[in-house]
């Protein structure tokens, strides 16, 4: 590709007005230079801000030099093309495949020498391969990304020329001449930067093309070696077998009288055991090899699939049927590769190994050999001869097959290791391929050839060939699986057994004990539970059993597809049979918790006529479904798949007509009507729009995601029975407190009869009934505990659900292509633009969906789970509770906000405005919203306190961000302004200390006797029962009137409550005392003098 003479000139003038901003503002020892000199200045905020400022310009200036060193490459690969590609030509042509000369000549261990070198070399070769195709692919993609990224550069470039214009005229300052540097080097820099990207542009095509060249001369040399490293396997594989035959050959001498010694008739056995052995080694050593080369050639598959994978992904923005060809593509990789049987292998040579070693250990002692000695003195020339050669052989067997096993050890960890990289790339491609083709059709819509994939699914269920591999899957079965399969059988019978003649009585016996409050235990719940369990688990856990041995057949795919189907099938039958445990006449949900009999009866013979339809449908489902290169996956598995939904929908359209008694009230509903008709809605549409989807092609889409809806819906079951079992605990603690409450109650009326009984002239007349203690209310109890155990649970179960749908987190990565708007910052004096995906907005929504849950529960959970553990001053709960709904308000904000674009850098001149505005205009608010705050922090007033503010007298009932209520004593609500108790003052009757002083005037005749009046009023004092010994009461005659004489009584009370009850008895002891004692009030006297 050449370039034309605008293109030319263009680049030209860009890079030298790159050269001369540069020479302007200096280079970079020029910037590093005023950066030292600012260091050795006084450190202040203008000497910081320079420092900053011309920091960032030498980054920008090193970035710069680095996107101009890329343009000066791009130029040279543009200018020298020619030359460039015919030299890598030449070297194409001119290639000459490497050989290893003699190699017939070579023994065993020079050819293991020689093979580890090549196959080393092939996989250095491998990886340039690799690396020079992901150049390709990023040379391809920067291709496509290069426009999307001069669109911003160019605008930033207009923004920052401005920026120097306006800066370029007048006079500055130090910071402002910082700023024109800085904002001259980054001009420079998108300059650069704008170069190069044009620059990759156009030389894109020839860096490929050279590319190319380079990975064709390394495919060349990765064809020979390969024919090497397969030279040398079948070289090793003849050398071994010449080995081997030359041992056989050498163990066929032996004198026959010598075989009848145990010592030579031993050594004999030895050495022909170990020529077997080393003959099987050599055999195992050829299938490693094999089985080492079909793993290259299955990851060479991948790499090739992952990468065109990679590159047509793209093409499904154009159109969307071209997913099913995709799949397709994914379905044809191999399968995983089992490492189990390899790492038993490995154990396997390791063990075998360590056994001959101690074997050699036990032949070379000293006291062997002396053994061996003396045998030979015994022998004639030749026949120690013959014995000799037998021991020599027998060493030089041992070594050579310790040689072997370690050989072994190396080639099957090799194996392993590619076996573990084959399935972590089969891993990758298909993550990759699942949230790329997640929403798209994997099968075609039903169609005509829909049934026969049908009749062909039948062929393949039915076919003689999978049988066959099924019942060697069977016999191949380890001793320890049977016996555990007629373990789980005997059991089987066991529990039917205890079924039919002790579970009857036994739940019958708990339920004559449960209702009864003297008898009923929590722990019979627990049993009722514990005996379903156990008695649900018999028929599961047998077929469970047989598939979990089948799923490990790794040579029998339909063995292991079919211990799959019933290991799922188990699970159904044993949740099937809970529930049927749980809804029989004396089970879990009628008998302790309360349900209808009638209705659960109607619900589990619907549920028992889904369940056993559904069975086999599961079956043939799960046994179908992992055939994905086959038509049964298309077929008879989605037919499955389809009819299981159909009538699972009308399961759920039969249940919703029985009224069962769950409660359906929802906060954000508030009819509970509306949330049971939006549920069982969501239950019954759900399965009918995934049968649809699954009809339409999306047959993977519809599978995944029903299966996320029943796992979400066994999650829930399992909260809602948790919550009712807390529920029937919370039950049972209420009923025992009102019962031991009603015991007392019951004892103090018979000793109080008892009393009356043994004194009856006794009268109640002048005695004062004691206070009574007050006590919390059970229903109360009950309704808090209930909120925030639902709340806890709610939330508990928001979490798992998440949790659980965290997996299909990338097949909603499609929600970050759609692209709502894009919002500009800047990070280190670069600007950048983000884009606002409908991801983003999603994120957003759900961080304030959990800020609202959190808000509305957090108190409550505080309440019950850590404030009611500590010691803490009245208000102070609520102080912490309010400003951690505060903190999570604040933070919820930042962070919803920030998902959209929405950042505090932009917010924070926004929120000043408006604080100074608002200041203004709303002063009043902003001033009663912070005394709000210094309330909460200072608390002058706490919830319960009693104040007088302004007149008003009553008690803090509750303290918002805004205004206080006070409750007066006419039971009416007073809104009084935070801003008042910051600023005027107030009496606080019980913020340290309760205790009150009421002080009460007495006004007696003249004449009265002042000692006999003082000594009535301590009596009444004394005899008051609301009157507090400590501080002591105090009793003054202060004054003579007008009208008679003035006697002041200072008392104290424990709380403002009892000051009114206080004076009243007070006054009313006082006045019985003055008529028994003849003491008289002095009332008003007017003195009339009438003149004549």
């Amino acid at each position: 590709m050449t370039l034309s003479i605008f293109s030319r000139g263009f680049l030209v003038s860009l890079l030298f007005f790159c050269l001369a901003v540069q020479a302007n503002v200096g280079g970079e020892s020029h910037l590093k230079g005023l950066i030292s000199s600012l260091d050795t200045q006084p450190s202040n905020l203008n000497t910081q801000q320079q420092q900053l400022i011309y920091e960032e310009s030498l980054a920008l200036l090193k970035e710069g030099n680095s996107y101009r060193e890329k343009a000066k490459y791009y130029r040279g690969i543009i200018n020298n093309f020619s030359r460039l590609r015919k030299e890598q030509q030449e070297q194409l042509n001119q290639y000459q495949a490497p050989v290893i000369e003699n190699l017939a000549e070579l023994n065993s261990n020079q050819l293991n020498e020689q093979l580890t070198i090549w196959q080393a070399k092939l996989s250095n070769t491998n990886s340039q391969i690799d690396e020079l195709k992901q150049r390709q692919y990023r040379i391809d993609l920067d291709v496509s990304e290069n426009h999307q990224r001069s669109g911003p550069l160019r605008e930033q470039l207009t923004t920052v020329r401005a920026k120097l214009e306006q800066l370029e005229f007048g006079v500055l300052n130090e910071v402002e001449e910082a700023e024109r540097v800085r904002a001259q080097v980054n001009e420079a820099s998108l300059t650069a930067q704008l170069a190069m990207l044009e620059l990759a542009a156009q030389s894109a095509n020839h860096r490929n093309e050279l590319l190319q060249l380079e990975i064709s001369l390394l495919q060349h040399t990765q064809l020979a070696e390969k024919r090497i490293v397969e030279s040398v396997k079948n070289r090793l594989s003849l050398e071994h077998r010449a080995e081997a035959q030359r041992l056989s050959d050498q163990l066929a001498f032996a004198a026959p009288e010598l075989l009848n010694d145990p010592i030579v008739k031993n050594l004999v056995e030895q050495n022909q055991l170990l020529q077997t052995e080393l003959s099987a080694l050599f055999e195992q050593s050829e299938d490693i090899a094999d089985q080492q080369e079909e793993v290259n050639d299955e990851l060479e598959h991948i790499k090739l699939t992952f990468a065109n994978f990679k590159e047509q992904v793209s093409w499904l923005k154009v159109t969307r049927s071209y997913g099913e060809y995709l799949r397709e593509q994914i379905s044809s990789l191999p399968k995983f590769k089992a490492v189990a049987p390899i790492e038993q292998q490995i154990i396997e040579v390791r063990i075998s190994k360590h056994r001959h070693q101690n074997l050699l250990y036990t032949q070379r002692n000293q006291s062997q050999r002396k053994a061996q000695r003396e045998f030979i003195a015994t022998l004639n020339q030749e026949q120690a001869r013959i014995f000799n050669k037998h021991l020599k052989l027998n060493q030089q067997l041992s070594d050579k097959y310790l040689l072997e096993l370690d050989a072994r050890l190396f080639e099957l960890a090799r194996l392993k290791l590619d076996y573990s990289k084959l399935n972590s790339q089969l891993n990758t491609i298909n993550q990759e391929a699942n949230q790329e083709l997640f929403w798209t059709a994997d099968v075609k819509a039903i169609d005509l050839s829909f049934f026969s994939d049908i009749r062909y699914s039948l062929i393949w269920l039915f076919s003689a060939q999978q049988y066959s591999q099924l019942s060697d899957a069977i016999a191949k079965l380890s001793w320890l699986w049977l016996g555990w399969l007629l373990l789980v059988a005997a059991s089987v019978a066991y529990i039917y057994y205890l079924k039919k003649h002790w579970l009857k009585g036994y739940l019958q016996r708990i339920d004559s004990k449960t209702g009864n409050i003297t008898r009923d235990k929590f722990s019979y719940t627990l049993a009722n539970l514990l005996v379903s369990a156990v008695f649900a688990t018999p028929v599961a856990l047998f077929i469970g059993s047989v598939g979990f041995a089948l799923m490990y057949e790794w040579e029998s795919s339909f063995a292991r597809d079919l211990g799959d189907a019933l290991f799922n099938v188990a699970i159904v039958l044993w949740l099937f049979h809970l529930l049927q445990q749980f809804c029989q006449k004396n089970g879990l949900l009628n008998t302790h918790f309360k349900w209808p009999l009638v209705n659960i009866s109607q619900a589990i013979t619907l549920i028992r006529r889904v369940v056993y339809v559904s069975l086999p449908l599961v079956f043939i489902l799960n046994l179908c479904i992992l055939q994905t290169s086959q038509p049964t996956y298309s077929g008879l598995a989605r037919l499955a798949f389809i009819a299981l939904l159909l009538w699972v929908a009308y399961g759920f359209h039969s249940i919703y007509r029985i009224e069962l008694p769950v409660n359906y009230h929802l906060d954000i509903f508030k009819a509970p009507q509306l949330a049971k008709k939006l549920i069982w809605g969501a239950a019954i549409s759900i399965p009918l729009m995934a049968a649809l989807a699954s009809a339409a092609g999306f047959f993977a889409t519809a599978f995944t995601v029903y299966w996320q809806v029943v796992l979400s819906f066994i999650i829930a079951a399992v909260f809602l029975l948790g919550y009712l079992l807390i529920h029937r605990w919370m039950l049972l603690q209420r009923r025992r407190i009102a019962f031991d409450r009603a015991k007392v109650r019951r004892a103090e009326m018979i000793a109080q009869r008892q009393s009356e009984e043994d004194d009856p002239s006794s009268s109640n007349e002048g005695v004062i009934d004691s206070i009574e203690e007050p006590v919390i209310d059970l229903d109360t109890i009950s309704a808090q505990s209930l909120g925030l155990l639902r709340a806890a649970l709610v939330l508990s179960l928001v979490l798992v659900l998440l949790l659980s749908w965290s997996e299909m987190t990338s097949a909603f990565s499609f929600l970050d292509n759609i692209t709502l708007w894009e919002s500009s910052s800047s990070r280190a004096g670069v600007a950048t633009v983000d884009a606002i995906t409908l991801r983003s907005l999603g994120s957003a929504l759900l961080v304030f969906f959990f800020a609202v849950v959190l808000i509305r529960n957090l108190p409550g959970l505080l309440e019950l789970m850590v404030l009611q553990h500590l010691s803490l001053n009245p208000g102070t709960g609520f102080a912490i509770t309010t400003m951690i709904n505060y903190m999570v308000i604040l933070f919820s904000i930042f962070s919803g906000f920030g998902l959209l674009g929405i950042e505090w850098s932009k917010l924070q001149w926004l929120v000043a405005a408006l604080t100074v505005g608002l200041g203004f205009g709303l002063q009043e608010i902003f001033a009663n919203f912070i005394s709000g705050l210094i309330i909460l922090f200072e608390k002058p007033i706490r919830i319960g306190d009693t104040v007088t503010i302004r007149e008003l007298t009553g008690t803090i009932s509750n303290i918002e961000t805004r205004a206080t209520t006070i409750v007066d004593w006419d039971r009416k609500e007073i809104i009084v302004p935070n801003k008042a108790f910051i600023t005027e003052q107030f009496i606080n009757w019980s913020l340290t200390d309760p205790i009150t002083r009421v002080v009460l005037m007495v006004q007696v005749k003249q004449g009265s006797d002042n000692q006999l009046v003082n000594k009535l009023l301590q009596e009444a004092v004394d005899a008051n029962s609301l009157v507090l010994a400590n501080p002591a009461p105090e009793i003054y005659f202060t004054e003579y009137t007008n009208n008679g004489m003035k006697f002041e009584m200072r008392v104290h009370v424990s709380e403002m409550r009892y000051r009114l009850p206080m004076t009243h008895e007070l006054y009313t002891l006082i006045n019985d005392k003055f008529k028994a004692n003849n003491i008289e009030i002095a009332y008003p006297q007017l003195d009339i003098s009438l003149n004549p």
